[in-house]
C-alpha cells in the first residue's frame, strides 16, 4: 500500500490523538504506558513534518529503527514498573509506525 506523505502525518494525527485520549482517560501503568506511545508518535510526526520529510519512507523507518533500539534497551535495563510501562508504551509507538513505513512503499505516492 503505498502512503503519500500527507496520508502518513495524518495517521501520526490521528493515532497520537487517540493516544493522548488515552493518558487523559487511564492510571497507573496502561496510563503510562499510552504516555510513552503517545511522546513517540509525537515525536515522529514533527519529524515528518520537519527534516524527515524529505527522505524516503526506508529512509525514515532506518532512522526510527535506530530510534526504536535504543528505546527497547532502555526498557529491558529498566526495573522500575512505571518507567517499565512508559518505555513499553515507546516501543509499542515505534513498532506501530515502523509497521505502516514497512507498507508503505520505497517513495511517497505522490512524489
Amino acid at each position: 500500500m503505498a502512503l503519500s506523505l500527507e496520508q502518513f502525518q495524518e495517521r501520526l494525527r490521528v493515532w497520537s490523538a487517540r493516544a493522548a485520549h488515552e493518558v487523559e482517560n487511564s492510571s497507573g501503568e496502561i496510563a503510562s504506558s499510552w504516555k510513552g506511545q503517545y511522546r513517540v508518535l509525537g515525536n515522529v510526526l514533527r519529524y515528518a513534518q520537519g527534516q524527515g520529510a524529505q527522505y524516503s519512507p526506508g529512509q525514515v523507518r532506518q532512522t526510527l529503527i535506530e530510534d526504536s533500539g535504543r528505546a527497547r534497551l532502555r526498557w529491558e535495563a529498566s526495573r522500575d514498573r512505571q518507567e517499565v510501562a512508559e518505555l513499553a508504551g515507546e516501543v509499542a509507538g515505534y513498532e506501530l509506525v515502523l509497521t505502516l513505513l514497512g507498507d508503505a512503499g520505497p517513495t511517497w505516492n505522490g512524489a
